[in-house]
Order: structure tokens, then sequence, then C-alpha cells
């Protein structure tokens, strides 16, 4: 009916205008526009698929704002709405309010990007790529479905993204405009296969800690069709200049399909799209698909493996990752804005990260600290997840009983994070929610420095809702021992003792000229800037030596009492004994057995020992175990208050 209302007024128009031929002219065109227009607008069949599209700004764009970019949405439909290519992806026509919405359901996990399926009736798509979604639709989670294995979430159990990844590179000419390089430096800048040592394959290897290998051994010999190992070269009959990116997807991915012989994803992971430019006020380096197989890369972006890491990142279900006001200001981080070079790479992911990635098993620990727990040891960093004989945590997870979490880790600048861009060598604390088992943007919470060094501290307030204040201390960072690590302590604040030598420093308090006081540790101990009365206790925990080889493994003693000493060393001493599962060294040599101390002369014994008493949980641990002077029988100071 409206075809035939608008010919109608053409006939009438022609009449009107017929002495002047330009608006009759621009007339015919609108016709014919709209003509076209309800020709190539078809009603969607069958669900579509949802996935999320993130953006990586350039460098200039990074350096001009850092504002929040939150991506956007398209819709892969069944080969039978697009005209049997499989593949094809539409953009979602959204609102505000709608868009919202879905990053919302995002966020809660309700809607899963690469799985969700979309349909609801009235729906139509264009052939220019858009598909118009009502304005009725309040696209909550209901009106969504699942589709296809769940890659949304990577725990540490059963990581998805490990062995053999099979990823072809695509070198795209357009009508107008073609890839600078050829085939074989592509190969070689994603690849390696000319010796080219900054690329993505060597940098997946080494982060991943050799788990997973990009690899060009397809299941399928293609070899014919390529160019370059692992590069095919397609050409689309249109302008990149004036195309919309959804357009010159789906064009190359026709393309690609056509010449191969098969769908898409097909025998591939993931595959790697790599184009002139971008055209406009684009504003983007990249872009990758959410929990699904594309990317896309302009320009010389593709040489960089920082971009190369960030973008597959993003197809392993990775969002970005955040500090202050910016959405990927993390810097610490690789899904924050990556490194910009061809020949400097070596940098990794997050804690948080790390543990949705699930790479560094068994080194993951869930922290779960209440009134009275603590948890103290050392971190190390992922580049040395191949080098830890002691088996030391690379990664915490501290609940907080809600969906979002803390993850701690430390940002060792070394081997494949040598290159890391923020904070060298600092403790990072970085919170997210579900859990950090898929998708969600991450914040590094130590914002302008992004991470805490040696005597630094944060906290967490409100702990598990318990009006306390959680507190995480970074007792000691030691690079001169290999793996370097980062001593940490967690504990409620009001559990906090200051560190034996900042007890020593002689203060002035209430006018006791002299006095030496404990300092409240609520800033660095240097001066102990804010302090108060000195805290002693009378009684102390005594803990059996070994486990089940007394009546009573931890019982109360006055300090005045007499009992056995041993004591504890966070570094390596010679000579003193490490037990597995403990992050100490443990010692009763010192250098003599001590059978009879009370609480004070067993105290300063450790300290003469360059040592201190062992806490509560680590004589509990059976970390002093076995060290010697028959004390496992026997009950032993420990530093813990009772």
């Amino acid at each position: 009916m409206k075809l035939l209302k608008a010919t109608i007024l053409l006939v009438c128009f022609q009449e009107a205008f017929a002495s002047d031929s330009a608006p009759l002219n621009k007339f015919k065109q609108d016709v014919n526009d709209q003509h076209r227009k309800l020709v190539s607008t078809k009603f969607l069949k069958k669900p579509c698929k949802v996935i999320k599209v993130e953006f990586l700004r350039t460098l200039e764009f990074d350096r001009s704002s850092e504002a929040s970019d939150d991506g956007g949405y398209v819709c892969e439909v069944d080969k039978s709405d697009a005209d049997g290519i499989s593949g094809t992806r539409i953009k979602m026509n959204l609102s505000d309010v709608q868009r919202a919405t879905m990053n919302n359901a995002m966020e809660k996990g309700s809607l899963v990007s690469g799985r969700s399926t979309y349909f609801t009736k009235d729906i139509t798509f264009t052939s220019e790529g858009i598909l118009n979604v009502p304005q009725y639709d309040s696209m909550v989670p209901s009106h969504f479905g699942k589709s296809g294995r769940d890659t949304s979430r990577n725990l540490q159990g059963n990581p998805i993204h490990v062995g053999n990844k099979p990823i072809l590179a695509v070198r795209v000419t357009a009508n107008d405009y073609d890839v600078v390089d050829d085939a074989g430096t592509i190969s070689n800048k994603i690849f390696g296969t000319d010796g080219d040592d900054a690329n993505l394959a060597l940098q997946m290897s080494a982060c991943s800690g050799g788990k997973l290998t990009i690899t060009t051994d397809y299941d399928d010999d293609i070899s014919d069709k390529l160019s370059a190992t692992g590069v095919l070269e397609v050409s689309i009959n249109m302008n990149l200049d004036g195309s919309s990116d959804t357009a010159i997807d789906n064009a190359i991915t026709a393309a690609v399909q056509t010449k191969l012989g098969f769908g898409l994803p097909g025998i591939f992971e993931q595959v790697i799209y790599i184009k002139y430019k971008c055209f406009g006020s684009c504003g983007y380096a990249a872009y990758a698909y959410i929990n699904s197989w594309m990317s896309m890369f302009q320009g010389n972006y593709y040489k960089m493996p920082g971009v190369q890491m960030h973008e597959i990142g993003h197809n392993f279900g990775l969002a970005h990752s955040g500090m202050g006001d910016g959405s990927y200001k993390d810097h610490t981080c690789l899904m924050g804005n990556p490194l910009y070079s061809d020949d400097t790479g070596s940098m990794c992911f997050n804690p948080a990260k790390s543990w949705q990635l699930g790479w560094y098993s068994p080194f993951y620990e869930d922290v779960y600290v209440g009134a009275g727990q603590e948890w103290e040891g050392k971190l190390i960093g992922v580049s040395d997840y191949n080098n830890n004989p002691n088996a030391d945590k690379i990664v915490l997870r501290i609940e907080t009983d809600t969906p979002e979490d803390y993850f701690v880790g430390f940002n060792r600048a070394t081997g494949s994070n040598s290159d890391n861009d923020l904070c060298d060598n600092c403790v990072t604390v970085i919170k997210t929610g579900n859990n950090g088992e898929y998708y969600q943007q991450s914040w590094n919470q130590i914002n302008p420095q992004g991470g805490l060094l040696e005597n630094g501290f944060f906290l967490i307030e409100n702990h598990l809702n318990s009006g306390k204040t959680l507190r995480i201390d970074v007792v000691q960072i030691n690079l001169d021992v290999s793996p370097g690590f980062a001593h940490v302590s967690i504990k409620f604040e009001d559990e906090v003792n200051c560190k034996n030598w900042c007890n020593e420093i002689n203060i002035p308090f209430n006018d006791l000229v002299g006095t030496t006081q404990k300092c409240d540790f609520t800033e660095l101990c240097d001066g102990c800037p804010e302090c108060g009365d000195v805290v002693t206790s009378n009684d102390y925990w005594l803990v059996c030596g070994k486990s089940d080889r007394c009546n009573v493994q931890s019982k109360k003693a006055n300090a005045d009492e007499l009992h056995e000493v041993r004591c504890c060393s966070s570094t390596l001493k010679t000579g003193w004994k490490k037990n597995g599962g403990c992050d100490v060294w443990g010692e009763s040599d010192l250098p003599i057995c001590k059978h009879a101390e009370t609480y004070e002369s067993a105290n300063q014994i450790c300290k003469d020992n360059d040592a201190r008493l062992c806490t509560k949980s680590e004589l509990e641990g059976d970390c002093t175990a076995g060290s010697g002077c028959n004390h496992d029988d026997d009950h032993i100071w420990s530093s813990t208050p009772f």
C-alpha cells in the first residue's frame, strides 16, 4: 500500500514539476530509495544470537579521554535468514534504555554474549545490516533464550582456553583500499613464522604458562588457499570509505566462506580480520566480539602484541579493566589500554582476569576472613607459574558473601610481564562482579598508583557486613630471590599489630617523652604518625609442636609461664625447615634448644635470630613440625594473643 501511494504521488508531482526538473528528480530518487528499503527489509524468521562488541580506542583517543565506552550489540542471524551465509551479523538498533537494560543483564550474567538468543514478533532487519528492535520491547532477560555451549564461565577446575587454538588471519582488499603489508608480513607479526619475537603466538603461550598454543595446524588442509602460513587473502566488492563496520564484517565473512567452501568459524577457534583503516571519527584501533570467534583490526594495530592479546581476550570472554573514572584505564592489565607497540608486548592480565582464565591452577586460593581469622603468605607473579617450588599462590579471591569480590596478585614485572605499563612489582587489588567467573568490568582499587608497594595497605570497609574493616597489608616485597615474591597479610584492622621494629621506635605520647609506644599502623610505619596506648596481653596461645602429639592441641598460657620456643621466618634462612603447604621457614635450634622461656624471652630469642614467633595458625598448620629439639611433643609459644 505504501508503495502504491508513493507511485500515485509521483504521477501527480510529475505534472506539478514539469517546468522544473530538479525537484522532480529529487522526489524520484526519494521514492526509489523508499522502494529499495521496502524490498530489502525482511522479517526475522528464527532467533538470532546476541553478541556484544567491544572497541579498543586508539592511543590518541586514550590520551584525550578515557571515558566509559560500553560498546554495542549485534545479532548473528541463522543462515536461513541470510541467504545461506552463516556468521552474518546485524547491528541491533537500540534505544538508550534498551541498551542500558542489556548492559545490566550482561553485568549480572543473565544475558550471555555469544550464547543468549533474541526473537520477538514484528522484528525486521535490513540488507544494510540493521536489526530494527521494536521500541516497545523492554529487553528484559526473560526475552532471551540460550543456544550452544556455555563459554561464559572459565573456572580453574576446567579452563576452556587451553590446548591448541587454531587461528586464521584474513587480509582484506576492498574496492578503494587494501592492507599495506603483504600476507608474509602478517603471518610473521601474528604467528612469528619468520622469527618475529613479539607476536600473539609467543605472548599467549608465555602468559598462559604454556597452557595455550596458537596454531596454524588446521584439521583440514587449506594450504592451497592460503597466501602465507595462517593468512587468507580475500577481496570484497565494496568501498571501506562510506561503509558501516557491520556491512564490511559481513562482506568479509561471505568472501572467506566462498573461498574456503565452508562456514565460519569452521575449523578455526578465532578469525582475525585486517583492513586498511577505518574512516570518519571511528577512533578505534580494533574491536572484537565477546565469547565469539571474530575480531577486526585496522591499520598497523594488528602488529601490536598488546592489541592482539586485548582483542583475543574479548573473544575469550574478558571485559575491560578500569581504574578511577576510565573503563579501561587499568594499565596493570592488557584489558585496560594495552601496549601500543610492535616491538614490545610482554604484558599479561590482572588478578581478576587471571582468575577467570584459569591458567594458573593450582595456585589460586579462596580467602574467607571472618572475625579472628587471617590469611598470611607469599604471592608470586604470573610469569613465575613454572618457577614455583614452594607452591606459593598467584591469585587470591577475597570472598565478600556477595557477587562482587576482590582479587589480589603480585604484578611482578619480569618474563611474560616484563613490559608491564603501570606499577611494576606492586600488589594489585582488583574488584569485579559475578564472583570473577565470567564477563564483568573489573576495577583496579589503587588509584592512581595502580598497586601497593612494601608497607602499603588497602582497606575494605564493613567486610562481610560485620561493621569492621578488612586490611590488606604488603608486609614485604623481595626481588632478590627467585621467584621474587610479595609477603601479604589479610586480617581485620583491629586485629593488626605493628611490625616488631616499629614497636621499638621511641616517640612521645602523653608527654612521656622517650617511652616506647605501639603504632596503630594506620599509615606507613615510618615514624608511627598515629599512636595509641601500648597494646599488651598477659595471655597467649600455646600450640602443640605437631598435630595430634599432645592431649590438647592449643591452649592458653600466661606470659610469665615457661614454655618451649620455635621461630618462624617469612624468608629463606639457611638450615631452616619449610614444610609443605606453609609459607614460612621454621627452626628450633636457636642456636640451642629453648625449653623454658617466658613469652617476652621467647619473643626476644626469635628477634635475635632475625625471625619472629610463629602465629597460632602457622603452628597449627605444622609449619615448624620436625624442626628439632624434640619439641613436636611440647606446647610452643605463639605470637597470637589469647
